[in-house]
């Protein structure tokens, strides 16, 4: 009995792991495409911030990376969440040093990111 109930019980785990890393990921936002058309990006008075919106009412902005090379770009990427987080976030950034955010492999001049509302 237990070499016909083993394969089963084997199938039922496996499935069981590949169900639970999908919804891990899903609520994590690993499956969610990604592009700078999601996000509203606007800069407040002061020129050197900028706030960033997720237009997604389901995935909140739970942080962000940003890295900088030997140029004057700035290479930004967020991690979203799924859930009841935030969804703004705002970024200080040095105009002196910056011309160019760089999100999702779309780069904008700082100078053209419209001012909030």
């Amino acid at each position: 009995m237990n070499r016909e109930l083993f394969p089963i019980l084997l199938t039922v785990v496996i499935v069981g792991i590949f169900l639970g890393v999908w919804l891990a990921g899903r609520q994590s936002g690993w499956f969610l495409r990604k592009s700078v058309s999601d996000v509203n990006i606007c800069r407040n008075e002061p020129g050197d911030t900028l706030s960033l919106n997720w237009r997604s009412p389901g995935y909140g902005i739970t942080g962000w990376s940003v890295s900088r090379y030997n140029d004057d770009v700035l290479h930004l990427e967020l991690m979203l969440h799924r859930g009841g987080q935030s969804n703004d976030a705002k970024i200080y950034i040095d105009t002196m040093n910056v011309r160019s955010l760089e999100i999702y492999g779309k780069t904008i001049p700082v100078k053209d990111i419209p001012l909030c509302e």
